[in-house]
């Protein structure tokens, strides 16, 4: 297998087994936007993405992306459970999968890349936190997140 991007075909040819990525970074979200005016505000980013090659999913389970930055007089402290699973059986193209929170604030991806020639062998991550009424906005992007075996504790 070639290190770089997952595909969704490979993926399904993986054989059955479960992982999860997990990355807490406590300098990974920046708020860039705090009541419509530049700041530059550090939190934390903490997320669990579950993957089921057996099932062929993404997701669920105790898969979650949170981000806070309440500790740094920002605005944003916010979970998103990262939606239910998504089966990716049926999918073509780059192994990338995304969802929102309930509230419409926070986008999270997922991007699997192949590594030393393992399917899915690491991740990267985006969070973005979004708040139109409010007027904040902040990032978080994680790169090269390592597989675990197993479901997320």
């Amino acid at each position: 297998m070639i290190d770089g991007i997952s595909t969704m075909s490979s993926c399904v040819r993986s054989k059955p087994a479960q992982y999860h990525f997990y990355v807490h970074d406590t300098s990974g979200f920046v708020q860039t936007k705090k009541a419509g005016t530049a700041v530059n505000i550090v939190g934390t980013v903490t997320a669990k993405i579950n993957i089921d090659f057996g099932a062929r999913t993404v997701g669920g389970g105790n898969s979650y992306v949170a981000i806070d930055n309440m500790g740094g007089s920002g605005t944003v402290n916010i979970t998103d459970s990262f939606f239910d699973p998504i089966s990716f059986e049926n999918l073509g193209g780059q192994a990338t999968f995304s969802g929102t929170d309930p509230t419409g604030k926070l986008t999270s991806s997922i991007t699997f890349s192949n590594d030393d020639g393992i399917i899915a062998g690491e991740a990267d991550m985006t969070a973005v936190y979004n708040d139109t009424v409010a007027n904040d906005y902040g990032t978080a992007n994680i790169q090269d997140i390592d597989r675990s075996d197993g479901l997320a504790p």
